[in-house]
């Protein structure tokens, strides 16, 4: 790995190089550097070996989170780079200083879960906005559980492993959580004897483990249950 002296930055040509820069140092990476075909084809981020950096893996993880990784990268006693497509940085809405402490594939699979979790949602908005305008009695939140909660249950159990693991290394889980986007609520889950009971009057911004712990037919807590279980953060 070369020296900053050997391969100087180059940010101010780079297309939005001062913005990736700055996301970058926001986020902990202070001695990033963007270079162009020094180790490869292209543009690279580059960081040298300091205190303050958290290693190869996060220069990978920094430009994956905002949409220019690409290509291959390497880390040695140096530093670290890896090739980036520039053009195509979409600037954290937060500094990502917690979520580049977890591989990137770690981070996939939890953007995924809170991604469904999102998407899933809406839905419940939409199903509650429908029993209140036609007097459902809360049927149709009823019916986007039994069409949806299984993947609420799956996403859920990803989140609650995320959670458990990520205190064992250092991580602070529900930081990296929130610069994911966040976790979303979820109206009250009827247990089997209540599928037709009202719920629509349920308060949106009750918190998670209000609207999730509710019991499955086997007697336990679902998945999303889990998640709140899962220890402090």
């Amino acid at each position: 790995m070369a020296h900053e002296t050997q391969f100087p930055d180059q940010s101010d040509r780079c297309p939005n190089g001062l913005a990736i820069v700055a996301a970058a140092q926001a986020s902990g990476l202070t001695r990033v550097r963007l270079v162009q075909g020094e180790f490869a084809t292209g543009w690279h981020i580059v960081a040298d070996r300091a205190a303050d950096e958290f290693g190869g893996s996060a220069l990978a993880a920094f430009a994956q989170r905002t949409g220019m990784l690409w290509g291959c990268g390497s880390s040695d006693d140096f530093g670290a780079w890896h090739q980036i497509k520039p053009q195509a940085f979409v600037a954290p809405t937060r500094p990502l200083s917690q979520s580049l402490k977890v591989p990137p594939r770690v981070c996939q699979q939890l953007s995924a879960a809170l991604a469904t979790l999102a998407e899933i949602g809406v839905r419940f908005s939409e199903a509650k906005h429908l029993d209140v305008r036609f007097s459902g009695q809360g049927r149709y939140v009823a019916d986007t559980w039994g069409n949806r909660g299984e993947e609420v249950d799956r996403a859920m159990k990803v989140v609650a492993e995320f959670r458990t693991h990520a205190p064992r290394n250092g991580v602070d889980g529900e930081a990296v959580i929130a610069e994911l986007g966040g976790l979303s609520d979820f109206p009250l889950r009827p247990g089997p004897d209540r599928a037709q009971e009202v719920v629509a009057g349920h308060d949106a911004a009750t918190s998670p483990s209000e609207g999730l712990l509710e019991a499955s037919p086997e007697g336990h807590n679902v998945g999303a249950a889990a998640v709140l279980d899962a220890g402090p953060m």
